[in-house]
């Protein structure tokens, strides 16, 4: 065998060595041509998305459930609170309640009692003007008994004193005693009845 020269190939070395091909010569066929990169144009609409960081659903699920758990707190406490209100506020209303009926009855009592003393008023009001009518009228009574005492005394007088005739019409001391005499003697003898007048005595 001989030594090859150079630049050289056997036939052997050339059928294993694949044939070369000049860059200006297409692709074979069947071959895909490689795609050109891509360009990207900044703020173009084939911009490609820049990654955020997004929290992992773990926290999100803890992150809702901490905010579940605080709204049903403050829901649970709302309730109460408006519970205990509802509460207080209908103790208050029974003990207003209870306080305005016992305000009610006390304030009927004392009505009651008002009425009852003004009733026994009027009625000792009544009773002692009854007893001072009957009282004046037991005076002016007993004023026109002895008034009429007294009339029927002075014309009983009347007819009995007949002075004399020299005293009809002159005052002297004679006369005076004489007039004291006969007055003295008519008061002795005289005494009316209790109902019908005087009588009269006789000279």
């Amino acid at each position: 065998m001989g030594v090859p020269e150079p630049g050289g190939l056997n036939g052997a070395d050339a059928r294993e060595l694949p044939r070369a091909t000049a860059p200006d010569e297409p692709a074979a066929a069947g071959a895909a041509a490689a795609p050109p990169p891509p360009s990207y144009r900044i703020g173009g609409a084939d911009a490609p998305p820049r990654p955020t960081a997004r929290p992992s659903r773990v926290r999100t699920l803890i992150v809702l459930l901490l905010l579940l758990a605080c709204a049903m707190a403050f829901a649970i406490v709302q309730w109460r609170t408006q519970h205990a209100l509802a509460s207080a506020t209908a103790a208050a209303n029974r003990e207003a309640d209870r306080a305005a009926e016992e305000a009610s009855r006390v304030q009927q009592a004392a009505q009651e009692r008002e009425a009852a003393k003004q009733q026994q008023l009027r009625a000792e009001a009544q009773a002692r003007r009854r007893e001072l009518d009957e009282q004046r009228q037991a005076e002016q009574t007993a004023l026109d008994a002895t008034r009429e005492r007294d009339q029927a005394r002075e014309r009983a007088w009347a007819a009995y004193y007949r002075p004399a005739a020299g005293c009809k019409d002159a005052t002297t001391v004679e006369c005076a005693n004489a007039y004291i005499r006969a007055r003295r003697a008519f008061e002795k003898q005289y005494s009316p009845p209790p109902e019908t007048g005087a009588s009269a005595p006789t000279p």
